[in-house]
């Protein structure tokens, strides 16, 4: 058609724009549906192996290889994805493992040293728990290991804790660790050690020259961790307890005041201030220092033990005292405060007049301190056995001490305990010097029988009666004060007898209200002085039981007044002048006495 066109191109193609022929696209889709079918059937033949074409196979195993090896990858990449989560999760549990232990030693050994800070034994023993936890879980660590060893040795030093000081005493200890809480430990424990070595064995002491290689030992390390940790209450009380076995109670007084004065709250310090000051015989300081651990540290053991002395000592509030010591300090509180707490309960039970109790606990204290004893619990213990009339015992304990350097004898329990035994040797006068500068309530009763036996009565009557203006209710300075009122009385009165009875009627109202035959005793030498020997003689024999302990001194009366008399029993003075001797070995009236009978005073 001209004028509209042809809706077909060339060769009969459709136009551009031209609508499309519907029977031919139908034929189009059957022709490409058969083709498909076609190639669908020869992959069936194909690979079912009836027909084969030229490459075909070998596009097929090219087709699984590339499977095969893309599988091979992805399991090795899984394989290395697994070993690499595995290590780093393996480092993350190592790296947790070892932050959690890290952390529980820290937290054992911060709890140790606050149970350090007590002093007491159970905090010692807790102490050593904690340390030995941390050493469980990390069995070469510095600190703990210090922690152990300052825990140990410091028990074993105040209380005669014995468990496990024998490793510590045995083996060295590191001179450096981690950080500087560790090295404070090793310094301290390192100081210690040296201290507790010298204390080691009562039945075996090191040598005089060795104990004082340890004292230098000690001070060294002590003057060395003082330079780096000034303030550091342990090595201030170390320092102390130094110079107290090296016999320097003035140095070692010294370092405790400072210490306490720098404003260091530590109860144990107060404790070992306090014992100093009583045994110098400033009691009310020593009781003040007492109450201040007290107020630190309640129930702490060694300051109610030291309270408890101090009571003792001044002779005053002796129900308090056995509180103390009774309710207060339990059996499980090592040897040394044990011993203490029976030498407190034997001392009161000899001022309450129950001879039996005294001597058990007596008894007692000398049994716990068979392994391990200080100069200082020793010493109170010889003067508890001269109390107890027990001359021989206490004699023994004073030939044991003599010479140790933490017991010179510029030390107050050297000069009462040696004056003591002066006057059981019949040796006032030794007594009198042995005395003279020494303070306390139980130099001054001491020092008021040595001027007695002097022949100075009156100056007697003044020293004790400063003792009964202090403690009246002393048995003793009672006694004795009203023996030396019949003295000074008695060129006026011993021709009127009225006046001899109201001069002897405090004594015989002492006997009568009394248990002990002490009394009895002072009765017969007032006699004696009043010359009047039979009656001497009747309270003499009435004061030579147990109870009396100086019934050594009335056995040699006994005696004395026989040979005066020239009287034919002299094989029974004899038999009274050896029991005074095995008594009180040494005892120069008896031995003049036996002298004179012409006689031997046998194997005592």
């Amino acid at each position: 058609m001209e004028g509209g066109g042809s809706l077909r191109g060339k060769k009969g193609r459709p136009r551009h724009g031209a609508a499309p022929n519907k029977g031919t696209e139908q034929a189009e889709l059957a022709m490409h549906r058969s083709a498909r079918k076609g190639e669908d059937y020869l992959e069936r033949l194909l690979s079912s192996g009836l027909v084969s074409a030229p490459g075909q196979e070998l596009n097929r195993q090219a087709r699984a290889g590339a499977k095969q090896k893309k599988r091979f990858l992805r399991a090795s990449l899984a394989v290395v994805m697994f070993l690499l989560i595995g290590t780093a999760t393996g480092v993350s549990y190592r790296s947790y493992r070892s932050w959690k232990t890290d952390s529980a030693v820290r937290r054992h050994l911060s709890a140790a040293s606050v149970h350090m800070t007590s002093g007491t034994l159970d905090g010692s023993r807790a102490a050593a728990r904690e340390a030995e936890r941390a050493l469980m879980l990390q069995p070469n660590n510095p600190a703990a290991l210090a922690q152990l060893a300052s825990a140990r040795v410091l028990a074993w030093l105040l209380y005669g804790e014995r468990a496990g000081v024998d490793m510590i005493l045995g083996g060295p200890l590191p001179r450096t660790g981690p950080n500087d809480d560790a090295e404070r430990h090793l310094a301290i424990a390192r100081a210690a050690i040296p201290l507790a070595r010298i204390l080691s064995e009562r039945s075996a002491p090191p040598a005089p020259s060795t104990v004082n290689q340890y004292l230098r030992e000690a001070r060294l390390e002590i003057d060395a961790a003082l330079g780096r940790w000034p303030g550091e209450p342990w090595l201030g009380i170390l320092s102390g307890l130094e110079h107290q076995l090296a016999g320097d109670r003035h140095a070692a007084r010294n370092d405790l005041e400072t210490l306490l004065n720098r404003g260091a709250k530590s109860p144990l310090a107060a404790a070992l201030l306090g014992d100093i000051l009583n045994d110098d015989g400033a009691h009310e300081d020593a009781l003040d220092a007492h109450e201040r651990a007290l107020e630190w540290e309640r129930g702490h053991p060694l300051a109610l033990c030291g309270r408890a002395l101090t009571r003792i000592d001044q002779r005053l509030e002796l129900d308090k005292a056995l509180d103390d010591l009774e309710v207060g300090i339990p059996d499980q509180a090592g040897p040394l405060l044990l011993a203490c707490k029976r030498i407190g309960l034997g001392l009161i039970r000899l001022a309450v007049e129950d001879p039996q109790k005294a001597g058990l606990a007596l008894d007692e204290a000398e049994r716990a301190l068979a392994m391990q004893a200080t100069p200082r619990i020793l010493a109170r213990l010889a003067l508890a056995r001269v109390a107890q009339g027990k001359i021989a015992a206490a004699q023994a304990i004073f030939a044991g001490l003599n010479g140790h350097p933490a017991f010179p004898v510029e030390h107050p329990l050297h000069a009462i305990l040696a004056a003591e035994l002066a006057l059981a040797r019949g040796d006032p006068g030794e007594a009198s010097r042995l005395l003279e500068g020494v303070h306390g309530l139980v130099a001054m009763g001491a020092r008021g029988r040595a001027l007695l036996d002097q022949g100075r009565p009156a100056a007697a009557l003044r020293e004790l009666s400063l003792v009964l203006g202090a403690a009246p209710g002393d048995k003793w300075a009672s006694v004795f004060g009203e023996l030396c009122k019949v003295h000074v009385r008695a060129p006026r009165i011993r021709e009127e007898s009225a006046q001899v009875a109201r001069a002897l009627a405090p004594l015989n109202q002492l006997a009568r209200a009394s248990v002990s035959t002490l009394p009895r005793f002072a009765l017969g030498e007032a006699y004696l002085v009043l010359a009047d020997r039979q009656a001497a003689r009747r309270e003499l024999m009435a004061s030579v039981d147990e109870s009396n302990p100086l019934r050594y001194r009335a056995l040699t009366r006994l005696a004395e007044i026989l040979v005066s008399e020239s009287s034919p029993e002299h094989s029974e003075a004899i038999k009274w002048l050896r029991e005074a001797l095995a008594v009180a070995p040494g005892y120069a009236p008896a031995l003049a006495a036996l002298k004179e009978l012409g006689a031997h005073a046998g194997p005592n």
